[in-house]
């Protein structure tokens, strides 16, 4: 059995340490990069939140202002639909008594809502 030495050997084993002094050199250089980069890449992406956020909640903001006023016209709604009721149901009776009928509707179902 004979063993043949190779001359080159040598060579690449220093080549491969050179390639990793190199390759750490590349990491310690991005660390510093980083390092650097880092904090104003935070501070960017914190802006950018902010500003996001500011937008959607304009947006989120406007949507509650029509919300309420549709609310508000729905309240109208009712109001005059209760009235139109009494107003009908004065032409059989009294509109005293019609309004009275309504008053313990709206008593009847206040008291199953507080009660549920």
């Amino acid at each position: 059995m004979t063993t043949t030495t190779n001359p080159k050997a040598p060579k690449r084993f220093f080549a491969g340490i050179s390639g990793i002094k190199s390759g750490v050199a590349n990491i310690i250089d991005a660390g510093k990069t980083f390092k650097t980069l880092g904090p104003s890449q935070v501070k960017d992406e914190i802006q950018i939140a902010k500003h996001e956020l500011k937008t959607k909640g304009i947006a989120v903001g406007k949507g509650a202002a029509f919300f309420g006023v549709a609310a508000v016209f729905g309240l109208f709604l009712i109001i005059a639909l209760v009235a139109a009721a009494i107003l009908g149901l004065g032409t059989v009776m009294p509109y005293w008594a019609s309004a009275l009928i309504f008053a313990l509707i709206f008593l009847i179902v206040l008291a199953i809502c507080a009660l549920v």
